[in-house]
């Protein structure tokens, strides 16, 4: 037969609820049942429920946690080094300390929080955020909260969005207005168009290198034919005079192009 939780609640029965944490099908009612009793003997045993994987559990644990109070400060700090809960402890701390009573206490939780934002895990940073901003919000000292803010402030710029939305909360109850915006759209400056390049002028759609090229080569070949005699009586040797001096002529006129194309785009492009 199970253990009744309201029983064991009624008669503030300490170790049987700690004792009912270990069954599943109790561990949220017995979790609640010992923050409503507030002992401190369950902070140990609520401290351990934050690696179950199940949601629901690890909230009625914050929850205990946060009712038990201030005795639940020096545990959580002692385990906010493992990585494994890292995240559920400072989410307990920030709920503790929003809920306080003695606000003398949140002066020294300010350092240990903010190591947890180093964490590389952007949720874990995100409720160390969350944490410091409960703590920040709830500060008198004015070194302590100048130091919140300005770590608030640098959060802002952190990679993970909720981070950077936690910290912009957090600034805004701190009394931050001035805190960026987190969805802020980047306001792009627009400059004028820029002015296309001119290019030379072109000849039938072609550069001069690419016209005078063929016009050389024409001219060379109509020279060679006719100085025909200079190359000898046979008719190959014509034909090879010809087509040197063809291309001869078409190397010339090509390189004539080239840099009459070159002064032209200089030209165009100072105008």
């Amino acid at each position: 037969m199970s253990p009744n939780v309201d029983e064991m609640k009624a008669s503030k029965d300490v170790t049987g609820l700690i004792t009912a944490l270990g069954q599943k099908d109790l561990r949220i009612s017995a979790a609640t049942a010992l923050g409503e009793i507030g002992d401190p003997r369950a902070v140990e045993p609520l401290i351990g429920l934050l690696k179950e994987g199940d949601i629901g559990t690890r909230l009625a644990a914050v929850a205990g946690l946060t009712k038990i109070g201030a005795p639940a400060i020096e545990p959580l700090l002692a385990r906010l080094q493992d990585a494994e809960i890292r995240g559920g402890v400072v989410w307990a701390l920030g709920k503790i300390a929003e809920q306080a009573q003695d606000t003398s206490l949140l002066p020294d939780l300010v350092d240990p929080i903010i190591t947890v934002l180093e964490d590389r895990r952007g949720n874990v940073r995100s409720a160390g955020v969350e944490a410091l901003g409960k703590v920040g919000a709830r500060l008198d000292a004015p070194l302590v909260r100048a130091r919140v803010e300005e770590v608030l402030t640098l959060a802002l710029k952190d990679k993970d969005a909720d981070a950077r939305k936690e910290a912009s909360t957090a600034l805004e109850k701190m009394g931050k207005p001035s805190a960026i915006p987190v969805e802020q759209p980047v306001q792009v400056k627009r400059s004028a168009p820029a002015r296309p390049a001119r290019s030379a002028p072109l000849i039938f759609g072609k550069k001069p290198g690419e016209i005078l090229v063929w016009v050389g080569v024409a001219l060379g070949l109509i020279i060679g034919l006719i100085l025909g005699d200079f190359w000898g009586d046979d008719i190959f040797d014509v034909i090879k005079g010809a087509l040197a001096t063809g291309l001869i002529f078409g190397l010339v006129f090509w390189l004539v192009g080239v840099v009459v194309y070159a002064i032209l785009l200089s030209r165009s492009q100072k105008e």
